[in-house]
């Protein structure tokens, strides 16, 4: 069935993944990982993978590290870059848990305040 939105929808899907990859691409030579074909290759697929999968846990702690870990020396860069990739990759997660606790904080200072 032909859904209205989908003619705006996809494209908007399929920039999205591909301004995914391409961050993706820009933090791993950010990280000085050297690029080759089959770390880019698999980065983008078996790591989506990865995080996928560590999401069921908090932070991905553990499963991702290890993981990519083992990909990244499978694929002939360094192991440590595979770390390296794994934290880069948690700095959103974190940056928005602490936006969401200080509007939480402060709409509880708020709260407080207007009780007194």
């Amino acid at each position: 069935a032909k859904s209205p939105g989908l003619p705006r929808g996809l494209p908007g899907v399929l920039g999205s993944r591909l301004l995914n990859w391409l961050g993706t691409i820009v933090v791993l030579t950010a990280a000085d990982i050297p690029l080759t074909p089959p770390l880019v290759v698999a980065s983008l697929s078996v790591g989506i993978l990865i995080t996928w999968l560590s999401n069921v846990i908090p932070l991905g702690l553990g499963l991702a590290d290890g993981t990519n870990y083992a990909l990244y020396g499978l694929l002939g860069a360094a192991p440590t870059a595979g770390l390296v990739f794994t934290m880069v990759n948690r700095v959103p997660t974190c940056v928005l848990a602490m936006m969401g606790l200080t509007v939480m904080a402060i709409a509880k200072a708020v709260h407080r305040r207007s009780d007194v």
